[in-house]
């Protein structure tokens, strides 16, 4: 065997080997490559972020952006805290008890918080058979204060004055007017729409007057309790 055959072999082998080398071991190179990332539209990324904030506890609309209009309806309870001189007298059936009806508001909130506005409403009361259907009816005005908050559920609290007449159904058998502080929360529920729960305080005053079973019934300062559920909507 020559010396040049034997070189001839030595560098085939070195070949081979670096060959193989290459294949199971990849270079340094190829390791440090970077690895491709997806591409994602500002769109894409601005409606990811726009979902993350929905779920979390930020207010779907900030309530302080600018003033919007209010309406909506509920339900109302009036617990009787002192019936006054309507049932004052022993063994003579109170004319005025405890009731629950509806009512339907509207108003104007403005951009610091404060609202202005309205509220009907009509509540059924016992009477022990004196009426038929007694019912209580009032035309509030009111003023309220959301406070500023930072997440769907907002305190608030108001005050007001109304004009009430009581009687059989729609009719009056007396009338007068109350004044009444309430409060509790409101709950944002979409863009349009909220819960507002709460109490109210109100003192009623009536004026005398004679019911359908001819007693004679002196004016009167009358305490209630109220419960508020309100389903209302907004222009935001």
């Amino acid at each position: 065997m020559t010396r040049a055959s034997v070189f001839q072999r030595l560098r085939r082998a070195a070949c081979a080997a670096s060959a193989l080398y290459g294949f199971g071991f990849p270079t340094t190179a190829a390791a440090d490559a970077p690895v491709p990332t997806a591409n994602v539209s500002p769109e894409a990324a601005e409606k990811t972020e726009v979902g993350a904030t929905a779920l979390g506890s930020a207010p779907l609309v900030p309530r302080q952006s600018r003033g919007y209009t209010l309406g909506g309806v509920g339900f109302a309870t009036e617990v009787i805290l002192s019936p006054g001189a309507l049932c004052r007298r022993t063994g003579e059936p109170c004319v005025f008890g405890s009731g629950a009806g509806i009512f339907a508001t509207g108003g104007y909130r403005f951009p610091s918080g404060w609202s202005v506005g309205g509220t009907y409403e009509m509540t059924k009361h016992e009477s022990n058979k004196i009426y038929r259907l007694a019912m209580l009816q009032q035309l509030q005005f009111n003023l309220r204060y959301l406070a500023p908050s930072g997440r769907a559920v907002a305190p608030w609290a108001g005050c007001g004055v109304a004009a009430i007449g009581y009687g059989e159904s729609w009719g009056f058998d007396t009338g007068g007017g109350s004044a009444f502080l309430e409060g509790g929360a409101e709950i944002q529920l979409s863009r349009s729409s909220s819960l507002r729960l709460g109490a109210a305080y109100r003192g009623l005053v009536f004026g005398g007057y004679v019911d359908s079973a001819t007693q004679k019934r002196p004016a009167a300062f009358a305490q209630t309790l109220g419960l508020i559920v309100a389903l209302e909507s907004h222009d935001f």
